[in-house]
């Protein structure tokens, strides 16, 4: 062993690395760790320069070399956790670090790197506690702020989180992104002056994205600065024309502004794209119906199926507004005028069926819904026309997503009907096994498309209210005991709150949040727990733990997928491949993850949540429990 030897050829190596003459640099480092072995920083260079040079294999054993020469040696177990990364093995990156972290825990870049693999892996509490150590030894890296934030935000955590977003602004002035999440907290914070400022920050720093244009068109109407406000929806239209929720929000400025600011409006979007008036009408419809102007909404709903009649989504808002006896013969009428005359959704028919229902006309209902579905098939898949398929439907579906509301069943529904295998039925909720059971089982099976008695195509529903129907669980298993069951399930304070505002955005809800609160937990203290479940209510409905064990006595373990809302959001990868796997289906990834049927609603004070989390917490352990399992919300 010539220790100077190696000493003198691993200073030139150094040179030659600082030179840029990388294989020349391995060269020498190679040459030095043979003359002398024990060295352990030898071997950490020769793994750097080689994980460099994409040579993780090489750099691996040069690395576990110098750590069993030296235990000490923190930034070979750092070297390791960045090979490990990239190797996608989290688990080990994650022990690597941590090791790193026990020899030297003053290296702020060790924290923060495990900070990004525990928030990746949504272990957040370890996360923040990593974030907060990074920046303790480096405050000026505004990505640890940053990301720190966003945990904050999951917390609800507010105060802190609108402080590391402004560290993040003062770090970089121009980073988009934190003006925008530091304008939302502001919004929801009230100080909405502020807000403006910071989301008209960002829409400088970022023209392309949708949320700043419309978030702050709706905080300038919060401040009722309506010509302003209808502006930025517009901006926010031009970059996603076919997103609803711009149009709303426009529709509810008009409103405000009255009949004849409607009228010229509407007059003013002649001009535009036909997408624009059909949206335009839409976004009236909802903003009607918010204020629980139900003709109105029909007639705005009418008027963009008068502009296209081949128009999904203004059929699919009727679907679930509800019409008085005379308004239900006006409905008939319009519609056969419209399939008269021209082509339609397929839709269409659908909707008529469901009149026709209403007014217990069941055979001519189920040729409607026969006849959309039929038609709603071949326009998506062409090549099934060449079918001979009419016939009508006699096997069962094969899944249901039976809730609960407000949890994102729309959102699975969606991207299971983009499963090339799966054919949707006439309507995503057909409300069979609790409210149209004396329709007939023929009535119900008419929804679905009658290919899919075949083995090579799917079906199913989602009916949300199913879950809250002890009776709907019984009537499935006499009928079809074999279904796949799919229950989501949202952590039951967010749950709660949205369907509280989707009830009150829609006219449905009058009451104050924390008089529902105070009226539901007295109702629970008065009767008794089964009494009360078998009532509707925002809290009651987010006790998952009695409706859970009653659906699971009906249907086997194998055939149920309980599914935690909140990772199916965040990690829908994963989770889409246990619902692929239930129902024996060939993998897809869904074209893009979005979420539908999002509401809309002003902040929630923190001690209502609070209360809220109190409530709850007694009745969420008893589901972990019953589960054997904590669900992401605990």
């Amino acid at each position: 062993m010539d220790v100077e030897a190696a000493k003198q050829i691993f200073s030139a190596g150094e040179h030659l690395e600082q030179a840029g003459k990388l294989e020349q640099a391995i060269a020498c480092y190679q040459q030095a760790t043979k003359l002398h072995s024990e060295n352990y920083y030898y071997h950490y260079k020769l793994g750097n320069i080689l994980r460099q040079q994409g040579n993780s294999e090489q750099a691996t054993k040069c690395f576990h070399k110098a750590i069993a020469l030296n235990h000490h040696d923190s930034w070979s177990y750092y070297a390791l956790g960045e090979i490990c990364i990239q190797q996608q093995d989290i688990a080990a990156a994650i022990k690597y670090y941590r090791q790193a972290i026990a020899i030297d825990p003053q290296f702020s870049w060790s924290h923060y790197n495990l900070a990004r693999l525990y928030q990746q892996q949504n272990q957040l509490e370890l996360a923040k506690v990593c974030y907060q150590q990074a920046i303790a030894l480096k405050p000026d890296y505004f990505w640890s702020h940053f990301f720190l934030a966003e945990i904050l935000t999951t917390f609800q955590e507010r105060e802190e989180a609108i402080k590391h977003y402004q560290d993040v602004i003062k770090l970089n002035p121009n980073f988009a992104q934190a003006h925008f999440q530091l304008a939302r907290h502001l919004q929801q914070k009230g100080q909405l002056e502020a807000a403006v400022e910071h989301y008209i920050r960002a829409i400088e720093l970022n023209q392309d994205n949708f949320q700043p244009y419309y978030l702050l068109g709706e905080t300038l109407v919060q401040l009722s600065r309506h010509v302003e406000a209808i502006c930025h929806c517009e901006a926010a239209i031009e970059l996603q024309p076919n997103n609803l929720q711009p149009y709303y929000l426009l529709g509810l400025i008009l409103l405000h502004q009255g009949e004849q600011a409607i009228a010229d409006y509407c007059k003013f979007a002649t001009q535009k794209s036909v997408t624009f008036q059909i949206n335009l009408e839409l976004g009236l419809a909802q903003a009607w119906q918010q204020q629980g102007k139900t003709s109105n909404s029909v007639q705005c709903c009418q008027q963009a199926i008068k502009i296209d009649p081949t128009a999904e989504m203004p059929y699919r808002i009727l679907q679930y507004i509800s019409l008085e006896p005379p308004e239900i013969n006006d409905a008939i009428t319009f519609y056969q005028q419209i399939s008269d005359s021209t082509q339609v959704s397929p839709l269409l028919w659908g909707n008529l069926g469901d009149l026709y229902t209403k007014q217990s006309r069941l055979d001519e209902a189920i040729k409607c819904y026969r006849k959309s579905c039929y038609q709603s098939t071949v326009t998506n898949y062409p090549q099934l026309a060449k079918l001979d398929w009419q016939q009508p439907k006699q096997n069962a579906p094969d899944f249901l997503l039976i809730g609960a509301t407000k949890c994102g069943t729309t959102s699975l529904f969606n991207y299971l009907s983009h499963h090339p295998q799966i054919l949707a039925p006439h309507k995503k909720e057909i409300n069979f096994f609790n409210f149209n059971y004396n329709q007939g089982v023929e009535w119900y099976l008419a929804h679905f498309p009658a290919i899919t008695d075949g083995k090579e195509y799917l079906t199913g529903e989602a009916s949300p209210f199913y879950i809250y129907h002890a009776q709907a669980a019984e009537r499935i298993r006499q009928l079809f005991p074999d279904i796949k069951i799919i229950v989501m399930l949202r952590n039951p304070v967010n749950r709660t709150i949205s369907e509280y505002y989707h009830a009150a955005n829609h006219g449905l809800e009058q009451r104050s949040l924390t008089a529902i609160i105070e009226q539901e937990k007295q109702l629970l203290a008065t009767q008794s727990r089964s009494e009360v479940l078998n009532k509707f209510g925002y809290l009651i409905n987010s006790i998952y733990f009695d409706r859970i064990v009653q659906w699971q006595s009906n249907f086997s373990d194998k055939n149920t997928l309980i599914i935690d809302s909140e990772m199916f959001f965040a990690q829908t990868e994963q989770i889409m491949q246990q619902i692929w796997q239930l129902l024996g289906l060939p993998s897809v990834s869904p074209p893009q993850h979005i979420r539908y049927n999002l509401g809309t609603y002003p902040p929630v004070k923190q001690e209502i949540k609070k209360q809220l989390q109190e409530f709850f917490a007694p009745y969420n352990q008893q589901l972990f429990a019953h589960l054997n399992q904590e669900l992401s919300w605990q």
